[in-house]
């Protein structure tokens, strides 16, 4: 941890590099893009599992991950694996675009506080 905070301060963060695509996830796995998070609640077809892989998706290898990740509902994946491969693209943008709004909000939040402390600060100015 104390690494962890020295990198912080003098900026010496390296990015790392997409994996590259590796096998289909097991059923139970966890697959991540950017900072989210989605469970793999059967084994995905090959046809899906390319349609993520090339949307830049990749499977947690990590035994301990400590990355914080929005996590996608359950039913994401079942919903993206029923779906015609004409109507995926959009059921996925759709399910990427809410879990944006819910990291802007979540991040707004944080910044802000919650509702409840925001309200008290603005009562305590007037």
């Amino acid at each position: 941890m104390i690494k962890d905070k020295l990198r912080t301060l003098l900026n010496i963060r390296v990015k790392r590099e997409t994996p590259t695509i590796g096998t289909k996830p097991r059923m139970g796995s966890k697959i991540t893009l950017g900072g989210m998070r989605m469970f793999v609640t059967s084994t995905p077809p090959d046809e899906l599992w390319y349609f993520f892989s090339l949307q830049g998706w990749r499977e947690i290898n990590f035994p301990r991950d400590r990355r914080k990740y929005i996590d996608l509902p359950r039913a994401s994946f079942d919903l993206l694996m029923r779906c015609t491969s004409s109507e995926r693209e959009t059921r996925y943008r759709q399910l990427v675009a809410a879990a944006t709004r819910s990291q802007a909000a979540t991040a707004l939040n944080a910044r802000t506080g919650s509702g409840h402390e925001a309200a008290a600060r603005t009562a305590s100015r007037t």
